[in-house]
């Protein structure tokens, strides 16, 4: 039997928190993925609810953990993300995974910090030789680090191909979607 490939599930947005864990049991129902997970951002904000407590209660073990806490204020922030950004390149190193599963990681991110995050997986693209499946609304940053995109629509596969076929469709919902993304 093939070792497992390791894949590592990113849980960022509180948002999308309860698909995150369906997707993660899901995976590590599998025996030919070895499921990590990596808890960041506002779950470990205290003040924002107990994620580690739901993932235990789930029986989902967390490999690790990226803090992000802010000073006051605006100003607080880039430091915040630095130490953030440090914090994840650590953990790949660690984990060493390869694969990972990002769900939503910008949503409700200003545009500054949601250009730092898309970086981010641009450059574990590149330099790690990662492969990212990325779960996004986000149109600006499919085109900035995606090779390739499949877009459901109610549950079944719309379009797979490059984002230049993705531009160039003709179907409805895609032309519509693009529209009102841009």
């Amino acid at each position: 039997m093939a070792k497992p490939r390791r894949v590592l599930v990113t849980l960022e947005s509180r948002a999308t928190f309860g698909y995150s864990v369906n997707v993660i049991k899901r995976a590590m129902a599998d025996p030919a993925l070895e499921v990590q997970t990596l808890l960041t951002g506002m779950h470990l904000m205290p003040e924002l609810g107990n994620s580690q407590s739901m993932l235990h209660r789930a029986q989902i073990p967390i490999s690790a953990t990226v803090p992000l806490t802010p000073g006051t204020g605006r100003a607080g922030w880039p430091q915040a993300m630095g130490h953030a950004i440090s914090g994840f390149a650590e953990a790949y190193d660690r984990l060493d995974p390869e694969i990972v599963l990002f769900d939503e990681p910008t949503a409700g991110l200003d545009p500054i910090t949601a250009d730092e995050i898309d970086s981010l997986i641009a450059s574990l693209k590149e330099e790690r030789k990662m492969t990212s499946i990325v779960v996004t609304h986000d149109i600006h940053a499919v085109r900035f680090y995606s090779d390739r995109v499949v877009m459901l629509r109610e549950g079944n596969i719309a379009m797979d191909g490059t984002f230049e076929e993705f531009e160039k469709s003709k179907d409805k919902f895609i032309v519509q979607f693009l529209k009102t993304a841009a």
